[in-house]
């Protein structure tokens, strides 16, 4: 997810109605969501027969809190008489370890050299015939005169996806543009169909071909740059990051009904509708029914191999699976370190799925930073750093499953974590002939059913642009339903079994608890809002005394509870260790918050409020008094 925003930022110069100057020379600011948070600069220089295109970017982004910081150069080769590109040099930066890329041209064939950690790979990729330069589409659009309704269509080669990509051009009609500052210009609308990758860049040019600005929407989220002078755009790249909208937290999509205890749910049924083209989900975990209407009905199972049905390593492998066993500049499988921790962790062990499993779990303990705060690092960095988040835990657990003779591959799409779909990325193992899903972040043994897949990536150098349509697809581009859940055997369905109000008492299948409102209070149902916890109800009222109070009542993954246990001297002024109808709780206080943690066997439930007084403390204690934790 991360990813695809700086690429966004190298996509969108293909799209530039150009200048009709052989040199050019353009700075833009980069906004993510209206906020300045970058810059791009833009360089075109022609020596001899060869037109030289040169863009640097540099952005910074919030998620979760944590500031990421991503560079990138690439500069790109191409004949002036025809815009045929003979070298791509790219580098880039999304994490500690500097990515370059060296593509050479001959022929249909792009020879990739990429260079990382002192490592030097080199692939080859056939890309076709007639791949232009950015430049050579520059002068394609200008050709036309900018007139609206001309059309034309060209392919080239995006280094970041390392792939060729066919593009069709749009010439659209003159419209009034908001610049920088407030100042307005009428423009003319250049639209760019990225084509199978969904991807639709948008410039506005004036009349002489010069563009002022761009925007691209991807990964839910949208990407303006606008031209301006080199010192105005550096500023973008200064803006401190708690100023910048969170990424994170805005790609969350609430699912339309709660889904209780996302780790539990063994199989799932949603229903899915996209506001764009509809992703290729199935596979062996996920089955497809189209409705009409567009919609479709997707089951996701939890899938565990049978004992015994596939041992390490893997002898004689299908050739098809060849790319899973083999090391990349991304998933150094070959690398001293990561071989030696592969050959610790899954010593005297021949079952391959138990052997993956003890990858995943050591995985899951040993990356001990959970950060957001990197980009995107290959598997030899997490194994130094032993930081990041799910793409890090995803590429590290592929490297080490490789390295121990277990093909692997790399899964990106959806899961959901208390009330909300979040972008997220996990690993899945080769073992008796089937893919099965492990996920080193959460390091529970198998996927649960809210684990959806958008696409899955062997990580090959030379993959190509192919192997991320389904997530450009999907993110931004989903509604999902859940029809049905089962968990432990229990078939619930969110919209019919959430709960029901009864005179005074609050009893709910789906989350299988009940409990009483105090006398005096009334309940409020949730808004359902996109959130890491899933909020199941909320309590309000006044007091004797004429206290206000508004109690809230919540569900998280059962794994919070140890991280509360870790936490609780230092994050609360008093812990009380006491019993909830029967389940371990923590009471705790902090400031004028209350709250009780109750831990069962489906997850972690919360009740807080934030109140004064021994008024607000007995109608806490009086509805933890009434709750019921064995509806059924």
């Amino acid at each position: 997810m991360k990813r695809l925003l700086a690429l966004a930022l190298l996509l969108a110069p293909l799209a530039v109605a150009g200048e009709e100057e052989v040199l050019s020379d353009d700075w833009q600011v980069v906004k993510l969501s209206g906020q300045e948070s970058g810059w791009a600069h833009a360089r075109v220089v022609k020596r001899g027969d060869i037109v030289e295109t040169t863009v640097e970017t540099e952005m910074v982004m919030n998620r979760g809190g944590a500031e990421v910081r991503m560079t990138s150069k690439e500069t790109t080769e191409e004949r002036a008489e025809d815009g045929a590109v003979l070298r791509i040099r790219s580098s880039r930066n999304m994490s500690n370890m500097l990515v370059e890329m060296d593509i050479r041209f001959e022929g249909t064939t792009a020879i990739l050299t990429t260079k990382l950690a002192g490592q030097a790979r080199e692939a080859r990729q056939e890309v076709g015939q007639g791949v232009v330069g950015p430049y050579r589409i520059e002068r394609l659009a200008a050709e036309t005169g900018l007139e609206e309704g001309a059309k034309f269509e060209a392919r080239t080669y995006v280094a970041d996806l390392g792939g060729a990509v066919d593009v069709a051009v749009t010439i659209g009609p003159a419209e009034e543009v908001e610049l920088l500052d407030g100042r307005k210009e009428k423009l003319v609308r250049v639209e760019t169909l990225m084509k199978k990758l969904g991807v639709k860049p948008i410039t506005w040019a004036d009349a002489t071909g010069k563009v002022s600005k761009t925007k691209i929407s991807i990964a839910g989220m949208d990407m303006e740059s606008v031209s301006t002078t080199e010192e105005r755009a550096r500023k973008g790249a200064a803006t401190p990051p708690a100023a910048l909208p969170d990424s994170f937290a805005n790609s969350l999509l609430a699912p339309l009904h709660p889904i209780p205890h996302p780790r539990r749910v063994d199989r799932a049924t949603y229903r899915i509708r996209a506001k764009e083209e509809m992703p290729e989900f199935a596979d062996n975990r996920q089955s497809v029914e189209k409705e009409e209407g567009g919609t479709i009905l997707l089951t996701v199972a939890r899938k565990i191999p049978p004992e015994g049905a596939g041992r390490r390593p893997l002898a004689d492998p299908p050739g098809d699976l060849a790319p899973c066993l083999a090391a990349s500049s991304m998933v150094q499988s070959d690398a001293p370190e990561i071989r030696e921790i592969a050959e610790k962790v899954v010593a005297g062990e021949a079952d391959a799925w138990n052997a993956a499993k003890l990858i995943e779990r050591w995985v899951h303990v040993n990356v001990t930073e959970k950060s957001m705060g990197v980009g995107f690092a290959s598997a030899l960095e997490v194994c130094r750093d032993r930081k990041g988040d799910c793409t890090e835990h995803a590429v590290l657990l592929c490297a080490l499953a490789r390295a121990a003779g277990i093909p692997s591959r790399v899964i990106m799409g959806f899961t959901c974590i208390g009330n909300a779909f979040g972008g997220h990325a996990w690993t899945e193992v080769w073992v008796g002939g089937e893919w099965y899903a492990l996920d080193g972040t959460l390091g529970h043994g198998s996927a649960d059913a809210t684990h959806i897949t958008l696409t899955r990536m062997t990580m090959e150098d030379a993959a190509g642009p192919e192997a991320m349509v389904g997530l450009l697809q999907g993110l931004g581009n989903l509604e999902i339903d859940p029809v049905e859940v089962v968990i432990e055997g229990r078939t619930l369905r969110p919209a019919t079994d959430a709960g029901t109000v009864e005179g005074d008492r609050y009893v709910s299948r789906l989350w299988s608890i009940a409990f009483k409102c105090p006398e005096g209070f009334e309940f409020d149902e949730p808004d359902n809002r996109a959130g890491m916890t899933a909020e199941i109800m909320q309590v309000e009222g006044r007091t004797a005394k004429g206290t206000r109070i508004e109690i809230g009542i919540e569900a998280t993954d059962a794994g919070v509870w140890d991280m509360i246990v870790s936490v609780k001297g230092q994050a609360f002024d008093s812990c009380e260790e006491t019993e909830i109808d029967g389940r371990p709780a923590l009471k705790v206080a902090k400031d004028d918050r209350k709250g009780v943690y109750v831990k069962t066997d489906l997850g972690v439930y919360s009740f807080s409020m934030q109140a004064k007084g021994d008024d607000a403390a007995a109608v806490l204690d009086a509805l933890l008094a009434s709750v019921d934790f064995d509806v059924k």
